[in-house]
């Protein structure tokens, strides 16, 4: 389980690396978009890498949850033979 733990924190930390990164290329368009809280509003926003690292668990973490329960129980069933 340390070790899928571990797994997870290291895609989330890659999520937010490249989410960063294409912020920074935002940053050079010629009509840049506004960066931060305004974000989901209507208009020409883009979420903080806060927000949306905040918004991408926030939708994937039942799924995530699932998935490590679903192993769990494989496990034991394959153990419990």
């Amino acid at each position: 389980m340390d070790e899928l733990m571990e797994i997870l924190g290291a895609l989330r930390g890659g999520f937010r690396e490249a989410y960063v990164s294409y912020l920074e290329k935002a940053e050079g368009f010629s009509n840049p978009p506004e960066i931060g809280d305004n974000w989901p509003r209507d208009g020409y926003y883009l979420p903080s890498a806060d927000a949306f690292l905040d918004e991408a668990i926030q939708r994937s973490s039942q799924h995530t949850l699932n998935a490590i329960l679903d192993i769990n129980e494989t496990r034991n069933d394959r153990e419990g033979e």
